[in-house]
């Protein structure tokens, strides 16, 4: 299987993609990391599984994504104000991150750092053809509202990421369409490229 590049859990916790183009072998897996060890040491570098998610047929095309449990906010107490309203939008599920990874016919997975049963599965999306999603990106807004962008072969569309307790929702808040196979977007100072 084809893995994906990494990234990290705040707790240094590695996350990858697999991709089997075959549809077995296609999973999200976490590896522990060893702690961090002098540059002049030689011994060989050991990541061992630490949680596997599978899903036959997914083919996971981009990156996972890890969503913190406590994002930064450029407004002070947001967060904080945020997270005490019953219903809230910031990700508090049980784990404490979410990651985020997305298969090539379009579909976002929603799984807590356990990597048990996803808490939320997009639908496909219809039409994508050859098309292979370009990334995901993220951002919270000065709300304290998470949100998550993915591409299609013609826009990019933000959905709103809501967790509650032992679930999560993704739903459509805006998309930009009329383009022509997008590249991954990116989000500087709130403001998506």
């Amino acid at each position: 299987a084809s893995p994906s590049p990494v990234t990290f859990l705040p707790s240094g916790i590695a996350v990858v993609a697999t991709s089997s183009g075959t549809g077995m072998g296609d999973s999200i897996i976490t590896l522990n990391t060893p702690a961090m060890i002098p540059v002049t040491q030689t011994a060989p570098l050991t990541l061992t599984l630490r949680s596997k998610f599978t899903q036959a047929g997914a083919d996971f095309v981009t990156t996972p994504i890890v969503l913190p449990s406590t994002p930064f906010t450029p407004i002070e107490g947001a967060i904080s104000a945020a997270s005490s309203t019953p219903g809230s939008s910031v990700p508090t599920a049980p784990g404490g991150n979410l990651i985020a990874a997305q298969a090539r016919d379009g579909r976002i997975f929603i799984l807590d750092e356990e990597l048990t049963t996803p808490l939320h599965v997009t639908a496909p999306v219809p039409g994508i053809g050859g098309y292979r999603p370009a990334g995901l990106s993220s951002w919270v807004d000065n709300t304290g509202q998470r949100w998550l962008l993915s591409t299609t072969a013609t826009s990019v569309i933000a959905y709103k990421l809501t967790v509650n307790g032992h679930t999560a929702s993704l739903s459509e808040g805006w998309s930009l369409t009329g383009l022509q196979a997008p590249l991954a977007p990116i989000i500087v100072n709130g403001v998506v490229f």
